[in-house]
């Protein structure tokens, strides 16, 4: 008998399991998520004769445009199931599920971040479309010395509160189409930078009397790699920023992700990153965001 429903108390442990199997990510990390960011309400979970053998969680973002119109959404997240009850359509039907229940709260757009080619062409099967793309380098330690940007800037990284990172990604991403986050959202991506023993930074410069601002989210993979996640800056200033993060983490390499439009002297190749399903029409309620035909940025992703 199959049931599909939203978690309930005292169902986390199973889900931990089905995680661990899935994604092969470590214990500190799958706790991280249940002590600070899991919720029942946003937890559906697929029963199989009682046993939860499949689950999403729907995490709500807002999908802004470049004229600043935002609708919302859901961006969903640990699809995963049970590799004992795989290739049965069990995924399916709690996509099926899930979809349904969006449109009838009347969210406008779903969007998942796919692992890889494959998944990516199964999530297509439910109307699902590349529509987040980033812009990605991977720079060894001694390239950074080639990079525009030198000693005479006066500037300085700080860790940032998630409030004040939020203020400042909002404002630096006004004009593109892109993915804001609630701001416990980002408190969860500045626990997950430290977990990875890093942080989520302010980036201040000063030029004259005019103060620029940036932000940036760093995670050490290794020892030998380090990943900007997301760097968002005025273009002439990315490369000292760059070269101020590489100081504080040292590595072999760096794989550092920028707006499409942005960091295009650091060479790499833009690559899609997220998917999008429309939910409900936003252009039949008079409120269009992003076209089939269009793309934007989602940044933090927790891929």
């Amino acid at each position: 008998m199959i049931e599909i429903r939203l978690a309930q108390k005292g169902e986390i442990a199973p889900q931990k399991e089905i995680w661990k199997l899935c994604f092969a990510d470590s214990a500190e990390y799958i706790n991280l998520f249940y002590d600070y960011r899991y919720e029942e309400g946003e937890t559906l979970l697929l029963l199989q004769d009682g046993n939860i053998v499949s689950m999403l969680t729907m995490r709500p973002v807002t999908l802004v445009n470049s004229s600043g119109a935002g609708v919302s959404s859901v961006m969903l997240y640990a699809l995963a199931t049970h590799p004992k009850f795989r290739h049965k359509g069990l995924m399916t039907q709690l996509m099926d599920f899930c979809h349904q229940a969006l449109a009838e709260q009347g969210i406008f757009y779903a969007i998942l971040v796919p692992e890889g080619l494959k998944l990516a062409n199964f999530y297509r099967k439910f109307g699902y479309r590349h529509a987040f793309f980033v812009r990605e380098a991977k720079l060894s330690a001694s390239s950074l010395v080639k990079l525009p940007g030198g000693h005479s800037v006066h500037g300085w990284i700080s860790a940032a509160s998630p409030q004040e990172y939020n203020r400042r990604r909002n404002e630096l991403l006004e004009g593109i189409t892109y993915i804001s986050y609630p701001e416990e959202e980002i408190a969860y991506q500045k626990k997950l930078s430290q977990l990875l023993k890093a942080d989520i930074y302010a980036i201040d410069i000063l030029m004259g009397k005019k103060e620029i601002q940036g932000c940036a989210t760093v995670e050490r993979l290794s020892e030998r790699r380090v990943l900007i996640r997301e760097i968002l800056l005025t273009e002439e200033h990315i490369g000292w920023a760059i070269k101020q993060l590489a100081q504080h983490f040292p590595a072999e390499e760096y794989i550092i992700r920028t707006p499409v439009e942005a960091g295009k002297y650091l060479g790499g190749t833009v690559k899609p990153l997220g998917m999008l399903k429309v939910i409900t029409d936003a252009k039949r309620q008079n409120n269009a965001v992003l076209s089939s035909e269009s793309s934007g940025y989602l940044g933090l992703a927790f891929d």
